[in-house]
């Protein structure tokens, strides 16, 4: 995800929750009652008091419902354009070696939830890096330290129970194999196949152009395949289908790109190889 306006999207399921007053008396004699006894704000209510996240995967519970939101809070919000940053809580993360970025899920709490990633600006403030309703997720570098915003994003809405979760996410790795043999059906299409590995990932996408001369023509066609991403190695196939012309016995030039993406990560493998068809 990258800075700047955020579109929030459409609007998620809106929770509130009430909390309820205690009142407690003094003694009957005095016919007094105390005042009334209010939650006090989250530690984590402000931006100076932001609660250390020392280690991934992170997991914090914290009752919202007296949070507040600030000009910090606005200062955020202004590059990233949730509905609301109403009681908001602060986190601060230093990626250590080895964590390529960070991925922080509210989705489990008890309201509509959003979050904001902020670093370091080089100017004594912080810019948005990646904003979500739900959640977001951010590559990250080694010894620098984010800011992470979480905020009721319903304008009137002012918190609940905040359920967050924030883990590591790491690159996608993808590598690529194309057989040196095809075949050609009856009606020209051609069949590729070829074998691949994807770690990582959401999913594997995979796109195979075939280009085989006659003489000074070329016909031309593309496949498509689609996996899974899960560290085991499967094979592909993808049957390409010429749109100007027929595929026919012989040598053709495969161009194959398979692609992959994580939470925040994508990464690809791209061959190009020569192949034999037949029938």
């Amino acid at each position: 995800m990258t800075a700047g306006t955020f579109t929030w999207g459409h609007v998620m399921a809106r929770r509130s929750r009430k909390f309820s007053l205690v009142l407690a008396t003094t003694a009957m004699t005095l016919g007094l009652s105390a005042a009334p006894a209010h939650a006090a704000p989250p530690a984590n209510d402000t931006k100076t008091d932001a609660e250390e996240i020392s280690a991934l995967p992170f997991n914090d519970s914290v009752d919202t419902s007296q949070a507040t939101t600030d000009a910090d809070d606005t200062a955020l919000n202004d590059q990233c354009g949730a509905p609301a940053t109403n009681a908001s809580v602060w986190y601060s993360y230093t990626a250590p070696a080895g964590v390529d970025g960070v991925v922080v899920d509210v989705s489990a709490s008890s309201y509509s939830a959003g979050v904001i990633i902020a670093a370091p600006d080089g100017l004594g403030g912080h810019g948005v890096i990646a904003c979500g309703p739900g959640g977001s997720g951010a590559a990250v570098l080694e010894g620098v330290t984010y800011l992470i915003l979480a905020f009721s994003d319903s304008p009137g809405v002012t918190g609940g129970l905040l359920v967050l979760h924030a883990e590591a996410s790491v690159m996608p790795e993808v590598s690529l194999v194309v057989n040196p043999r095809g075949k050609v059906d009856r009606y020209g299409n051609a069949l590729i196949s070829g074998t691949y590995t994807c770690s990582g990932g959401d999913f594997l996408d995979l796109f195979t152009s075939l280009r085989q001369p006659v003489g000074r023509f070329a016909v031309q066609g593309d496949g498509y395949a689609f996996g899974a991403c899960d560290a085991a190695t499967y094979s592909w196939s993808a049957v390409v289908v010429p749109y100007n012309g027929k595929f026919a016995g012989g040598r053709a030039a495969t161009f194959t790109f398979a692609f992959s993406c994580g939470s925040v990560f994508c990464a690809d493998a791209y061959v190009e190889r020569t192949v034999r068809l037949s029938r």
